[in-house]
């Protein structure tokens, strides 16, 4: 029985102070071990969560895009109501805020795989913007308003024909010329 004691108190015939040696060496491996995944871990996370950062930027970007699209479209859409200058000034000034925005959204770093979506998308907006300043051109031309264009040039002319029917007395001609203006307005209605 005292044999057995020795060898469960001595299993390998190494010495205490060895032992304690061999425990502090796997305790300290141990540690670098976790200290290693610990700060493994923690630069995971921190790439992560600056992922997550980035990712919320762009979608930001993406969102003030999409509004100054929908601006920009009701701006167009105020200005063939109503055919006001203002309306073109706030088209164009929310053209160069998407511009602007796409711009940012470009250097950030989550929409490097965007590239090629972005510059489509940016075409598209260049697109639409001169195709406004073409419908602006078109409407500047017809005229703004009934005094502008060839609108207002029409209005003059058939003034000036009214007055010389007006001077001559044909009131048959007059009539007629009352109809054609009736037509115009129909027309331009």
């Amino acid at each position: 029985m005292a044999n057995l004691r020795a060898s469960v108190m001595k299993p390998s015939g190494l010495s205490i102070s060895l032992r304690i040696g061999i425990v502090a060496v796997v305790a300290m491996l141990a540690v670098v071990v976790l200290s290693a995944a610990y700060f493994q871990g923690a630069r995971m996370v921190g790439t992560a969560l600056q992922s997550r950062a980035d990712n919320a930027a762009l979608q930001s970007a993406a969102k003030d895009i999409q509004t100054g699209s929908l601006r920009m479209r009701s701006e167009a859409t105020e200005f063939l109501t109503k055919l006001d200058v203002a309306d073109i000034a706030a088209y164009r000034a929310e053209g160069e805020k998407i511009h602007a925005d796409l711009k940012s959204a470009r250097a950030m770093p989550a929409a490097v795989e965007l590239g090629g979506l972005i510059d489509r998308l940016e075409d598209k907006v260049t697109d639409h913007e001169e195709s406004f300043s073409k419908l602006v051109a078109l409407n500047e031309r017809m005229g703004l308003d009934e005094k502008s264009g060839l609108q207002g040039a029409l209005r003059s002319a058939v003034h000036a024909v009214e007055e010389k029917l007006a001077t001559a007395n044909l009131d048959a001609l007059t009539v007629k010329m009352l109809m054609m203006r009736r037509h115009e307005k129909d027309f331009m209605l």
